[in-house]
């Protein structure tokens, strides 16, 4: 029961940190597309 919380708390924590990365890499494509000779 110890191991199910335990891969629980880090399936949260990764999903928790991968949310904000996902909009940061979203900027960065918006931004890069927008740039004049951007590819």
């Amino acid at each position: 029961m110890r191991i199910y919380r335990l891969i629980l708390l880090s399936a949260l924590l990764v999903f928790s940190l991968s949310l904000p990365i996902d909009s940061v890499q979203q900027k960065t494509i918006t931004t890069n597309s927008t740039e004049p000779g951007g590819r």
